[in-house]
């Protein structure tokens, strides 16, 4: 049944003798090929995995730059007072320490405020900064002795009551940071 109706529906419609190849080719398009996929713009949830992928880098590297200047302070301390060991310069080891101290306490204050102390007013915002009290010879060695042109002979207990110092203070600094975060 088919086949005899795509007989008769082919000697009805087309002449064959009408059908060449020129006449064929008019009636067909040519295939369109689509564009290549871009990779811009991307979609949002590559948008949202470079954000994710930001966050958790920018967050690994703020605890390892945190971690790194506590280190570094305590380092620094130990460099200055090795130096001291072997040199024997007081005064510098003087200089160096409370310029230590000092930049650290600035640099951690907010109001800036500690820069301006000097003396005995200095060596108490060092001790209630951290809830210190420090001993005869390290308030002499902070509030005079630094400031004088031969100071006295810098004990290791004394250098460990500023070392001490510089770890606690960093330790609340971070603390603090962390509860206000």
């Amino acid at each position: 049944m088919i086949q005899a109706t795509a007989l008769s529906m082919s000697e009805s419609d087309i002449d064959l003798t009408e059908l060449s190849s020129q006449n064929l080719s008019m009636h067909l398009i040519d295939i369109r090929i689509p564009e290549s996929i871009g990779w811009w713009p991307m979609a949002p949830g590559w948008w949202m995995l470079i954000a994710v992928v930001a966050l958790v880098v920018g967050w690994s590297l703020r605890g390892r730059i945190g971690k790194s200047k506590s280190g570094a302070l305590r380092h620094e301390a130990t460099q200055i007072f090795d130096q001291l060991q072997t040199d024997g310069d007081v005064a510098s080891y003087c200089h160096r320490m409370t310029s230590l101290l000092r930049k650290t306490a600035v640099n951690g204050d907010v109001s800036r405020s500690v820069g301006s102390l000097h003396g005995a007013e200095w060596v108490r915002w060092l001790e209630d900064s951290v809830g210190v009290v420090f001993s005869t010879e390290a308030r002499n060695l902070l509030c005079d002795e630094c400031y004088r042109e031969s100071p006295a002979f810098v004990q290791t207990a004394v250098h460990g009551e500023l070392a001490n110092w510089l770890t606690q203070y960093k330790r609340l600094r971070r603390q603090q940071g962390k509860t206000s975060a």
